[in-house]
């Protein structure tokens, strides 16, 4: 047995004498000598602290704050007589909590609800559900904000009813419910605006912008976008105008004006950094990284999706964490690091069914069968596509149709059932034109020339290729620029314009290469070598 040293025997005989003559005091004895304790470390730091503030008021941070759990268990300790003290200092601690991001923030606001009564006691249950989202709890942040809609909904306060309401709707939209989500925000919205609260109003006019977005009303979501910002800026809101202006830029890019995307990005991150929205700010980040990554700049691309995943983790926003670590696997595959994409996917999936998120698992799933066609496991891809596809058909995110369908249209091309990736494809144009997503378009138009080609449809396949790289030109989608360059010049070995084919590889090759897109490069060189042998020509590219 260890030696124990003099001064840890000392220590230990004074805790426990010191534990003993506390359980010795009579209880009134020992709430008094919790009551003493409470007032003099309050005095200590400073005297008692201002009451929290009101709903919808600005927190002012007080020298208790750090030990205000402390002070509220002196008072629980001390007895009824303190219990106005107990609440006041459990709200700072919650408060303090949620200022540094502390991950058992959601137990302080649920101990004051316990404590609470009508409204105060609903506030305290959304605050809960709130803290129980941003820690990815997505079931029992729901039962929550559900409860203290009823807590509000007795005590007739129809705007802390908006609010509970607002952020049930929140927690819809973020685990793919987006009927449920689109329904429930219209009537905070109304409910807002009724009862004069025109930045909650704002607010969630800006969520149902992005609800139009994935569900491919673009036109719908601009308008809804331009009354939320106006909204905001009639308030002098920065946090509002930070999310509304990353959210066009996010509309803006996908629709291939990426000039005036980055100029927003660049807004949003101002006004959210002024307004000290953490969370939101790592949200833009990875949006404004996606930017990037269709781009072709992945350096760029890779250093804000870091940059991200550092705020997401920092937070405990582990939705977005995982959102990021599915775009960071699109990377990987892109820049040929196969051996660290798959992984990464799969850890992006099981991070959304931690959290409940349907949307971000069919996410991950897609681009995870995207990279599954470009390693030829085509079984894997076609179950994990046609997985995604029942979940953005039943919350009518044709966006993500559209994606999924064009994934099984080049499995059904590549096992050379060219009738039915026909149809595939077709489907799939029909989901990208009606969401506006052009870069898609575009990519689903190279699909088909392919197709056509493969096929011996050779008018069909130029016209195709044709339109495909007007499209990537007009969107600046240089990957799928590069990547229908190079099967174009297929199609002019195909016609024996072997000159034609030679201009057309070379073009494609360079793009790509510029981009250092290894994955796309292979496999566009192993379909050009079998070509070539076909047509019994030299390789097209000079380093083979």
């Amino acid at each position: 047995m260890p030696q124990l040293s003099a001064e840890h025997a000392y220590l230990f005989r004074h805790a426990l004498l010191r534990d003993a003559a506390y359980d010795l005091q009579l209880p009134a004895d020992r709430s008094r000598l919790h009551e003493l304790a409470f007032h003099l470390i309050e005095a200590a730091f400073g005297g008692r602290a201002p009451d929290p503030p009101p709903p919808d008021g600005r927190f002012v941070p007080h020298a208790t704050d750090d030990i205000a759990l402390e002070l509220c268990r002196h008072a629980q300790a001390a007895g009824e007589h303190l219990v106005d003290s107990r609440r006041m200092y459990l709200h700072r601690a919650a408060f303090h909590a949620r200022r540094n991001w502390h991950k058992d923030e959601h137990l302080k606001w649920r101990e004051l609800a316990e404590i609470s009564v009508g409204g105060k006691r609903g506030e305290a249950l959304r605050r809960m559900s709130a803290a129980l989202a941003r820690s990815g709890q997505t079931a029992l942040a729901e039962e929550a904000a559900l409860e203290a809609m009823t807590e509000q909904q007795k005590a007739g306060d129809r705007r802390l009813y908006g609010w509970a309401m607002g952020d049930l709707a929140v927690l819809y939209m973020d685990t793919g419910r987006y009927e449920l989500a689109e329904k429930t925000m219209a009537e905070t919205a109304s409910i807002c605006g009724e009862a004069g609260d025109r930045r909650t109003q704002g607010e969630m006019l800006g969520n149902l912008a992005g609800i139009y977005h994935a569900t491919g009303r673009h036109t719908l979501a601009v308008q809804t976008l331009e009354q939320s910002l106006a909204i905001h800026r009639e308030l002098g809101n920065a946090n509002g105008e930070g999310v509304d202006f990353g959210r066009l830029a996010l509309l803006k890019d996908q629709t291939g004006q990426h000039e005036e995307a980055a100029g927003l990005y660049e807004q949003a991150i101002i006004r959210l950094r002024a307004a000290g929205n953490r969370k939101m700010e790592g949200c833009t980040l990875g949006n404004w990284g996606n930017a990037f990554l269709v781009t072709g700049q992945y350096e760029r691309a890779e250093q804000l999706y870091r940059q991200a995943l550092e705020i997401h983790r920092e937070v405990g926003n582990k939705r977005f964490e995982s959102m990021v670590l599915g775009n960071l696997a699109i990377l990987y595959q892109y820049t040929g690091r196969t051996e660290l994409a798959e992984p990464t996917y799969l850890k992006a999936i099981a991070g959304n069914q931690e959290l409940g998120d349907a949307h971000g698992v069919a996410s991950a799933r897609g681009n995870l069968a995207v990279l599954y066609t470009q390693t030829e496991n085509l079984d894997g891809a076609e179950r994990a596509a046609t997985s995604a596809l029942e979940h953005y058909r039943v919350s009518r995110n044709r966006r993500g149709e559209g994606h999924v369908l064009q994934i099984l249209a080049e499995v059904q091309s590549q096992k050379h059932n060219y009738a039915e990736a026909e149809q595939l494809y077709n489907l799939a144009m029909a989901a990208h034109r009606e969401a506006d997503h052009r870069r898609a378009i575009g990519s689903t138009l190279t699909g088909l020339a392919w197709l056509y080609l493969k096929s011996g449809r050779h008018d069909e396949s130029l016209k195709a290729f044709t339109e495909a790289i007007e499209v990537a030109v007009a969107v600046k989608d240089r990957r799928g620029e590069g990547t229908a360059n190079c099967r174009f010049a297929l199609l002019y070995l195909a016609l024996a314009d072997v000159q034609s084919a030679r201009d057309r590889w070379q073009r494609g090759e360079s793009i790509l290469k510029e981009l250092g897109d290894t994955l796309a490069i292979t496999e566009v060189t192993e379909e050009m070598r079998r070509s070539c042998e076909t047509a019994r020509v030299a390789p097209l590219n000079s380093d083979t």
